[in-house]
This record gives structure tokens, C-alpha cells and sequence, in this order.
């Protein structure tokens, strides 16, 4: 004889060593059986009062159960013939099942350009940030570099005359060298020097303006100073060596303070921190504390891991 149980627990446990299920509509009887006679073992009932606890007479009979089997998915997931389980393809983000099952994003893909699923539509796309589809056409790809000054950042954004483009922004072409004026070349009038104004003595708060380094009507100073340009204005004492310094203002003694050591780096007082040297770059006659916490210098001018580069362990 067939039972009904009214509802059964998720977590119940059914031991069967082979099962016939047959599932149908949402309401109807489903027969649970073993193909060989006995009937199903529950491990425990649902605690609800409704519930029906199992009992010995179940051994050897069928159960008939309520089910209401899920056949459909939730938009935008849908179980297509590419499927490997149930509602596991996104329509909206899917190259292979773009909006519906089969529809697939196969465009040329010409010259750095690409066909990917966005919101359940095959859209044209460029694989590279510097590059773009600047004339609308999509069959001859993304023809275009945005890295240069015609086309700076944008299709058709234009540099103005001086400037370069720099990782997509129009700049004065001696800024990305790091000085922020262009003065005209005293030997080549068509071509340009970078430089910055505020310090160079043959261009001092202007270009062409030269700084005289005796410093008329000034006092006198040691052999390894003169003057010089500072803060845009000429008669500022200056060290004749880059690497020297007046530390403590005392034009006696000139330049008593010798840089790029690790108690005065780039300037006074500049002082590297326990386990980091002082370098002087020679592309920017700059000098700096290098190795950050946990480096150490190899050969001079390398910073390593040691404990855990295996190139020098």
C-alpha cells in the first residue's frame, strides 16, 4: 500500500541501494521505490507536527511523495545545448550565448580590436588602452594610437604647438623631462632647451637672462662658491660642485658640506635610513636613499630580497 507524506525534511537522509524516481508535475504523486523491492529508509522525520514518522511497514513498499520539480531559470541564466549543468549560462555577459542560446560574438577582431557579449549585445571593443576606433569603421579594427599629439587620450584631441603627448595628456614637451620651462638654444635658434627658471644662471627668472658670477657690489666669497641664480634672482651664492654644500649658512667656510653621503643625500640633512646608501643618478644628476625596508644593495646599484630572491638567496 502507498503512503503520502505530507513533507519531508531537506536534511533527511534516504538510503536506497538502487531508486526508480519518476518525477512529474508540480502537485503530483511521485512514486520513490527500490527496483528491487524494499522500500526507502529515512533517517529522521521533519519535526513538524504534520509530519509522518517512518515506520517498519514503510520497509518494502513505495512512498509516495509530493514534489514540485524546478525546470526554468531565473533571466538572465538559462541552460543552453552548451551547457554543462542547469542555468549556468549569463545571456548578458556570455560570448557563446549572447542575449539568447547560439547567438555567439565572432567579429573579425582586426587590429587590436575585439567582439564581446555586453548586456546580452555583441559590442565592438579594443583589446589596448592605447588604442581606439577613431573612424567608426569596425572592419578595419582600432586603427588608431591615442599617444600622439593629434590623437592625445582621444580620437582627435590635437596637442597644441610645444607640447607632446604623454600617456594620453598634452604637455609642454620639457615637462616630462622633469624641468618646467623651454628656453630657444643660444648656439641653434630653431631648436629648444629645457630648463627651469628659477635656478638656471644663464637664464635667471627669464630666458637669456645671465647671472654675473662675481656679484657686483657683493661681498667676496670663498674659491669654491660664486653667484648665482636662486628663487628667479641673480647674486645667490652657489657651490661650484654639485656634490658640495653650504649647510650652515656661514659663507667663510664656502661649501663645507660634502652630498650624496647617507647623512646628507640629496641636501642637507637628507639622511638615508638604517640599511639604505645614497645614489647619484647620472641621467638626472639627482641623488636619493634607495633600497626600501627589506632590500638590500647588490653590486652598487641593485636592490634585492635576499631572503627571498632566489637569483641571490
Amino acid at each position: 500500500m502507498l503512503r503520502s507524506i505530507a513533507r519531508v525534511s531537506a536534511l533527511m537522509t534516504l538510503v536506497v541501494p538502487t531508486t526508480v524516481v519518476l518525477v512529474g508535475g508540480c502537485g503530483e504523486s511521485v512514486t520513490v521505490a527500490d527496483a528491487l523491492g524494499s522500500g526507502p529508509i529515512f533517517g529522521s522525520a521533519d519535526a513538524g507536527e504534520d509530519a509522518i514518522a517512518p515506520t517498519n511497514e514503510m520497509d518494502a513498499e513505495a512512498v509516495d511523495v509530493l514534489m514540485c520539480p524546478v525546470m526554468t531559470c531565473t533571466f538572465p541564466q538559462a541552460t543552453c545545448p552548451s551547457s554543462a549543468s542547469p542555468c549556468d549560462v549569463d545571456l548578458l555577459s556570455d560570448d557563446e550565448n549572447c542575449g539568447a542560446c547560439g547567438v555567439r560574438c565572432s567579429g573579425p577582431g582586426v587590429d587590436h580590436s575585439k567582439w564581446t557579449c555586453v548586456d546580452g549585445k555583441c559590442t565592438f571593443s579594443c583589446d589596448s588602452a592605447d588604442r581606439r576606433n577613431c573612424d567608426g569603421n569596425p572592419t578595419n579594427g582600432c586603427e588608431t594610437l591615442i599617444t600622439d599629439v593629434t590623437n592625445c587620450g582621444a580620437c582627435g584631441r590635437q596637442c597644441a604647438e610645444g607640447q607632446i603627448c604623454d600617456e594620453g595628456k598634452c604637455k609642454p614637451r620639457c615637462e616630462s623631462w622633469g624641468l618646467p620651462d623651454e628656453c630657444p638654444h643660444p648656439q641653434l635658434p630653431t631648436s629648444a632647451i629645457c630648463t627651469d627658471l628659477r635656478t638656471d644662471d644663464q637664464n635667471c627668472g627669464a630666458c637669456g637672462n645671465v647671472c654675473d658670477p662675481t656679484g657686483p657690489d657683493l661681498p667676496p666669497l670663498t674659491s669654491d662658491m660664486y653667484y648665482g641664480c636662486g628663487a628667479e634672482k641673480c647674486g645667490v651664492p652657489k657651490c661650484r660642485q654639485a656634490q658640495r654644500a653650504d649647510c650652515n649658512s656661514d659663507l667663510t667656510d664656502g661649501c663645507e658640506v660634502e652630498l650624496v653621503t647617507a647623512d646628507n643625500c640629496a641636501a642637507c640633512g637628507d639622511k638615508c635610513g638604517p640599511g639604505q646608501a645614497c645614489l647619484s643618478n647620472p641621467l638626472t644628476s639627482s641623488a636619493q636613499c634607495v633600497c626600501a625596508p627589506g632590500e638590500t644593495l647588490c653590486f652598487g646599484f641593485l636592490c634585492v630580497r635576499v631572503e627571498d630572491d632566489p637569483n641571490n638567496c
